[in-house]
């Protein structure tokens, strides 16, 4: 019932729910989950990435947060020294 919900009134095709959050997926993203994003402001500090609890971040400059492992929880971008985080 919650999906057709979604999809008469907002264009979304489905919830994707997961440790207490949830996303969701819009009809034209084939798939892809809209995730946290690391901007250029990253200093490389490493905080996001010893704060994730799905070890999402990987090192780079700036670092990179997987798409397929981040959960959307939000600790990345709250330790983040130099707001370098994006929401979705």
């Amino acid at each position: 019932m919650q999906k057709s919900v979604f999809r008469e009134n907002a264009g979304y095709t489905a919830a994707l729910t997961g440790l207490g959050t949830r996303r969701i997926v819009p009809d034209n993203s084939k798939g892809v989950v809209v995730a946290y994003k690391i901007t250029s402001k990253c200093i490389t500090c490493g905080t996001c990435k010893d704060e994730c609890p799905v070890e999402a971040i990987s090192e780079g400059k700036p670092y990179k947060i997987d798409d397929s492992k981040c959960i959307d929880c939000g600790s990345c971008a709250s330790v983040c020294p130099v707001e370098a985080i994006e929401a979705p």
